[in-house]
Parts: C-alpha cells; structure tokens; sequence
C-alpha cells in the first residue's frame, strides 16, 4: 500500500476495483498482507461463476470462511463452462464420441448400440465435480442472506451432447439434480435473471424485495400473472427476452402489462381479476415493461431426406419464423406507441449458448458497475434501475 495515503481512501479504490467478475479481489488478496487484510471486505462482493468446477470449487471456499467474510452481493453462475483456447480435452473427445455414437450418420433410425452405451457411462463416469445443480443449491443457500442480484443461466446438458441425450438418463438434466429454486429464500435480492429450464418460483418467500425481473421466454411458466404482483410487491421493472413460445405464453406476456399497471384491463381480464385468475400491483407506482422478441435466424441441427432412407444430419444457421411471430410483433408495436412505459426491444440477435451466456456475463458486468446492462432501451429512458 502506498503510506501517504489513509485508509479509507484505500477502502474506496478497493471498493470500486472489486466491482468485476471477482479477478481484482483475488489479485488484490496476492499483492502483499496489508492489501489483503484491507481489501478483504470486498473480495468477494461481485463473482462470476461458469461450469461446475467453479462452482464447486467457489462453494469450498466460501464454506471454509466465517460467515462475516462471505459477502456476495452480485452473483452470476452460468452452467456452461467459458471456452478455453488450445488443444480439446479428452473429455470433450469422448463426449462427441458418445453423441457420434447415438446420432451419427448410420440408417439405423434411433436404435441405440453398446457403443453409445459405453460411451455415455465413459463420459459420465470420469468428472468426480458433484453436479452442477448441487453445487448451486448450497451456493445460494450458503449466501442467501446477502444476495442482491443474481444472474442464473442454466442453458444446456453438458457441452457437446444433443439435448436428447439427458432423456436417456433421467426425466432432469443429469448436470442439474439437486437444484430447487422454490426451497430458496432470498430476502435481500433486488434483481433477478432467470435463463434456461427454471422458472420463477411461485412462493412469498423466495425474493419479497425483488424489483427488476429478467425473464427469458424459455423460463417463463404460464399462469404468472396470478402470483407476480403477491409474491414481488416491489416489483418495478419485468423484462421478457427472446420470446419464441408464441402460441404458449401470448396470453400471459399481454396480460402481464395490466399486471405491470401499463394499460387498463379488458372486460375478460377484469372479470379474470375477479377471480382472482390476475392480479395486478395495488399502487400506482411507475412501472416498467420490456419485451424482446425472439431470433428468426438460429443456430440447431435438423435432418433432410436422402435417397432411400437414408437421412442426412446438417448443422448451421437456419432462417424459423414461428407462427404468429408477425401479429405478435404488430401488436407489441402498438402498445409501445400507446404506452410508453412499454418497450419493445430489437429482436434477439440469435447465437449459440455460449454467445448467449457472454452476452449475459456482460450485462451483468454492466449492472455491477452501475450501467443499465439488460436494461438499457435504444430510444427510450429506463428510470428506475
């Protein structure tokens, strides 16, 4: 440390230094034994998490120090390992052996050999890390009383299988077992970011000062509007990403702006209130609602008839428009242009899951340091976050 210097003033700069993906803490803890004593508040106030060994290896740390030393405010934990340069490991060799196996190129239809069977147990059966799903439970358990934002992304079976291949093993993703959301309590959260095969939990319980909620079409369940507004009284801001469910969720993502208190309900909702089947925010605070339609451009696999029967597998980006796409488009520009505290946002640029999870690691960077991250409206003035 620098001995003209007081400090408090060390105090700050550490402060502002910590507000990243958690690497100036553990830098700041090797410099010498005064930075690290001082800068000790902070080490672990912003962390960023992806795979199952960090996750592991981030819950065994945590768990050695005194409660008074674990303060995690800003959280993100993605289920996908960040890529690494270099040569393949053996583990991922073998997994693309497996999904070789199961869905190579042979005329056999769906019917599975000892290869892929073999293969499967192989590819299991060497990582000794717990799963994954696991290892999150008891992270955020174990920090449960000081989260303040939590970013979850739980986008994929591990990387290089077909997402296929968990029904081979059990009706959950293998990766996530142990993994309950409605069991948390959270009461200090304040933003949320839920992706992938998790929905809100419908509970008074898990986030009661949430207020900025960022849903993707994926984690959204049907009958939300029912809870939202008992569960979240302080609820301020609901964004809905990459909606592509058209024909599932339309109903609730319309009837989510009266929830909001963006527009004033219909005779059948307001008879659905009655019912209590909606329920909207009792005051009128100034609320926010942004959604985002989904990608038409995609990145998956599909299959084409060959000669015989003998099918050929591609891999690549494909141009999907999903029925109802375009109404749904025209009818959200129309709340937009009658309300303004409903936003609509340019569609979904599309990608692939590590695309999408580097895209959300830097949101919430962005939100960590104060920015509007997810939040930010080309045009419009987000207030409130």
């Amino acid at each position: 440390m620098l001995p003209e210097l007081p400090v408090e003033i060390h105090r700050k700069i550490y402060a502002m230094a910590c507000m990243d993906d958690g690497s100036a803490g553990c830098a700041l803890s090797l410099v010498s034994r005064a930075v690290r004593d001082v800068s000790a508040d902070y080490r672990w106030f912003s962390i960023a998490v992806s795979g199952g060994r960090q996750a592991h290896s981030l819950l065994k740390t945590l768990s050695a120090l005194p409660a008074g030393e674990r303060k995690v405010i800003h959280l993100y934990i993605s289920d996908g390992d960040r890529p690494v340069r270099g040569p393949r490991s053996p583990r991922l060799v073998t997994m693309q052996a497996a999904e070789q196996a199961l869905f190579g190129d042979d005329d056999d239809d769906d019917e599975l050999d000892i290869r892929a069977i073999t293969a499967l147990f192989r590819v299991f059966g060497q990582d000794s890390t717990p799963p994954i799903g696991r290892s999150i439970m008891e992270l955020l358990q174990l920090l449960s009383s000081t989260l303040e934002t939590l970013f979850l992304l739980l986008l994929s079976l591990p990387p290089g299988l077909d997402p296929r291949l968990g029904s081979l093993l059990s009706d959950s993703p293998p990766q996530l077992r142990g993994l309950d959301l409605s069991r948390l309590s959270l009461p200090a959260l304040t933003e949320l970011t839920l992706r992938g095969v998790y929905g809100l939990p419908s509970s008074l319980t898990f986030a009661p000062a949430l207020k900025l909620l960022h849903i993707a079409d994926e984690a959204l369940r049907p009958g939300m509007e029912k809870y939202l507004a008992l569960n979240h009284p302080e609820l301020t801001h609901l964004r809905i990403s990459r909606i592509l469910k058209i024909q599932e969720h339309r109903e609730t993502i319309t009837r989510l702006a009266v929830v909001m208190g963006i527009r004033a309900p219909s005779e059948d909702e307001e008879l659905a209130m009655l019912d209590n089947r909606l329920v909207r925010f009792p005051d009128a605070s100034s609320r926010f609602y942004l959604v985002e339609p989904g990608p038409t451009r995609m990145w998956g696999r599909w299959t084409s008839q060959g000669y015989g029967r003998r099918l050929h597998h591609h891999q690549g980006w494909k141009t999907v428009t999903p029925p109802g796409y375009e109404s749904m488009f025209r009818d959200f520009a129309a709340l937009s242009l009658a309300y303004p505290n409903f936003v609509v946002l340019p569609p979904h640029p599309g990608g692939n899951k590590g695309k999408e999870a580097g895209r959300a690691r830097k949101q919430w960077l962005g939100r960590v340091e104060g920015g509007p991250g997810c939040w930010a409206a080309p045009g419009k003035e987000i207030s409130g976050i």
